[in-house]
């Protein structure tokens, strides 16, 4: 909401998709960090997360007008790993035949944030050359589509396995 006013108003609001990326490179790590088995594998998306941090920091450090322009570096060193754990988690779900316990949170995250990083990545440099809007649009709503088919995706892994059903009976 308050990316779309600073846009009515004509104000810059690129520099709001940084604490998006970053917060989501951050959640997304404890959680996968959290999820996956093996302790090396835990203790290597620790390290992962303390050295993409530390390199953003320096990244911003020296190039501080980059933290009001679209970052295409900042996406890709974000949404890879998360890609990476994402696929790990199915390979793990596929060997340990165990519970099926965010599987379907992980399916839609993995197709939206693939897509996304796509478009984010390779469509900016693209599409900044097209002139032609309407190819501009289909292209968002596809990512538009897609982010809606993983919340939805989201509220079938907490249906299915976070939602209390209350044990109703009538006496």
């Amino acid at each position: 909401m308050y990316s779309s006013y600073l846009n009515n108003l004509g104000e810059n609001n690129l520099y709001l998709s940084h604490y998006y990326f970053i917060g989501q490179f951050i959640l997304l790590s404890i959680f996968f960090s959290k999820i996956l088995n093996g302790k090396k594998l835990v203790a290597a998306i620790k390290k992962i997360l303390i050295a993409i941090i530390i390199l953003l920091i320096g990244y911003y450090s020296f190039y501080p007008k980059d933290y009001f322009r679209w970052n295409v570096f900042e996406i890709a060193i974000t949404s890879i790993p998360l890609l990476i754990y994402s696929f790990i988690f199915f390979t793990q779900k596929i060997d340990f035949k165990a519970n099926n316990l965010f599987i379907y949170f992980n399916s839609g995250f993995f197709v939206y944030l693939l897509s996304s990083t796509l478009l984010f990545t390779l469509g900016n440099i693209g599409l900044e050359n097209i002139e032609i809007k309407p190819i501009k649009i289909i292209v968002w709503k596809i990512n538009s589509f897609l982010y809606l088919s993983y919340q939805i995706l989201v509220f079938a892994e907490w249906y299915k396995n976070f939602r209390k059903v209350k044990d109703v009976s009538f006496k």
